[in-house]
């Protein structure tokens, strides 16, 4: 499913002999994620936190403030994705 990825400007996903999700594999793996950020302080903290509008404001802090030592989002694999849209694992 990876190569589909790397590959193909655009994916469907069949389940039971019906399109379920047809798309740019990004936008697949952006729309299904749990738009979660992954955050390192330099004061070594390991933080999770939803990118909601609530956290917006606490998110903008660590980022001004300059204490975001790295921060990566959580996105799902199309094998991920797959499994998500249709509860059913690729064979």
């Amino acid at each position: 499913m990876e190569e589909a990825n790397s590959l193909c400007d655009r994916v469907a996903f069949l389940h039971e002999g019906e399109i379920v999700e047809l798309d740019d594999p990004d936008e697949l793996r952006y729309k299904h994620s749990t738009h979660t950020f992954h955050i390192e302080t330099y004061e070594g903290e390991r933080l999770v936190i939803k990118n909601t509008p609530d956290n917006a404001e606490r998110i903008k802090e660590l980022i001004v403030y300059n204490r975001v030592k790295s921060m990566q989002t959580d996105k799902p694999t199309l094998g991920q994705v797959f499994l998500k849209v249709t509860g059913e694992e690729l064979v």
